[in-house]
């Protein structure tokens, strides 16, 4: 029986000094797979990507060229605030693939770029749009949990092409009379009818002055 311990005991010993020695030698994890934490998501603000484009109210149009039918590709294009701490999660493609699928990544600070921000009529921020063979797409945010670049792709690769979401005519670039409407319809929408109707008269009485007063001096050096 003495005997029969002792080599129990030694057996012991020997096969825990053989996992110290493989340990150590990194042939076999400390961890098995299912026991193992799950790994965290990767996070990455969508606007410090060395691939995306920086859009402002100069370089939109030259970039996208989205009023002209978009030569350059689609642009999955996000609507951020200057502190805006919104994080993407899950693996960020690589260029090649959205290379293959002809899609290019832009971000738009609204703070600075206003004429963007209202020619999009973005509610809501931070929001997506894709600009896509000529229409407008708006990205609806999960209503649980946070933006994540499975759901962005599939929008892209699959619901867009697919026709899951319904496209809106690509609004024109902004004039100081466009913008003036946009104003009113925002007003409009906001439940300020009344107010809005208000704008809406001396808008136009405003703008028919202008053009009568433009009519008038052309007549004068005639």
């Amino acid at each position: 029986m003495l005997f029969l311990n002792f080599f129990v005991n030694a057996c012991l010993l020997w096969t825990t000094g053989l996992q110290l020695l493989l340990l150590s030698s990194g042939k076999i994890s400390s961890v098995s797979a299912e026991d193992a934490p799950p790994q965290p998501l990767q996070e990455v603000k969508f606007y410090n990507l060395p691939s995306v484009v920086k859009l402002n109210d100069k370089n939109f149009e030259h970039e996208t060229q989205a009023s002209t039918g978009g030569t350059t590709g689609s642009w999955l294009i996000y609507f951020h605030k200057s502190r805006d701490d919104t994080l993407i999660y899950g693996a960020v493609p690589d260029n090649d693939v959205l290379a293959e699928h002809h899609v290019v990544l832009g971000a738009a600070n609204i703070k600075y770029n206003v004429n963007v921000w209202e020619r999009m009529r973005v509610r809501g921020l931070p929001a997506f749009i894709y600009l896509h063979k000529g229409k407008l797409y708006r990205y609806q945010k999960p209503a649980m949990g946070g933006f994540t670049w499975k759901g962005l792709l599939q929008f892209c690769f699959e619901d867009v092409p697919n026709n899951v979401y319904e496209g809106e005519p690509i609004p024109s670039p902004m004039t100081a009379f466009s913008r003036l409407m946009e104003l009113v319809r925002s007003i409009q929408k906001d439940g300020g009818r009344f107010f809005g109707g208000i704008l809406l008269v001396f808008s136009i009485l405003g703008a028919a002055a202008l053009a009568g007063q433009k009519k008038k001096e052309k007549s004068k050096t005639a």
